[in-house]
């Protein structure tokens, strides 16, 4: 559908009946629970089999966005209220809704912590469609932190370059245009919480390491006082 909404707007309109259609079958068929786009529906009749997924969401509001607006924009809204989240203090995008959980599968890839790898990488072009660019830098920053990049003169490759549907997605995210106005500016935060489990996490590391060391500190500082 973006893509013969793309045609009618390079040359001269024929499929906008049929793009009509199509919208108006969609939103009569919402997740009743959520009213989000279905991840996965009966081909006959649109019923929902499957709840909708944060991996299916993030890349159907970059298309859906191309074809209605305003509806990409309604369910951007329920997208941020569902999926958005936090894991170790650190923006990601859940696979499944708040509240529920669900195992990793081809579409997704790994789940962990409810992190959605495959939505989370997405999403970095999500946020930057529908104007939201603090948090798409944010989520890119967070992406490429952990995502064992390589990186040559003229290229650069994720996951030590094992995955290069990963790479694709990346780059096709970084590359998403603005096409809305935030409703809401967000600041992704100071991930204050990411830095205090990472101090704590050393500190249990090094303890064990240097315990010997620390004793002798501190038993050397108090026979001097002494």
């Amino acid at each position: 559908m973006a893509s013969l909404q793309i045609h009618d707007q390079l040359f001269p309109p024929k499929y906008q009946q049929d793009i009509a259609l199509w919208l108006q079958k969609i939103k009569a068929r919402l997740d009743p629970e959520n009213g989000m786009i279905a991840h996965r529906t009966d081909a006959d009749q649109g019923n929902t089999l499957q709840a909708p997924r944060g991996g299916s969401m993030t890349l159907m509001l970059r298309l859906l966005a191309e074809i209605d607006l305003q509806l990409a924009r309604e369910q951007y809204e329920h997208f941020k209220a569902h999926f958005k989240s936090t894991a170790l203090g650190l923006p990601m995008v859940r696979e499944y809704p708040k509240g529920t959980f669900g195992m990793g599968d081809v579409d997704s890839g790994p789940v962990i912590l409810g992190t959605g790898f495959a939505a989370t990488i997405v999403s970095i072009g999500t946020y930057r469609v529908f104007g939201e660019e603090a948090m798409s830098r944010a989520q890119s920053n967070t992406v490429h932190a952990f995502g064992l990049s390589q990186s040559s003169d003229n290229s650069r490759s994720y996951l030590l370059g094992q995955l290069p549907m990963a790479d694709a997605f990346i780059a096709w995210s970084r590359l998403a245009p603005k096409m809305a106005e935030a409703s809401v500016n967000e600041s992704p935060g100071l991930y204050i919480k990411f830095h205090f489990i990472s101090i704590i996490t050393i500190l249990l590391i090094a303890l064990p390491l240097y315990k010997k060391r620390i004793i002798q500190f501190f038993k050397a500082r108090f026979s001097q006082k002494s």
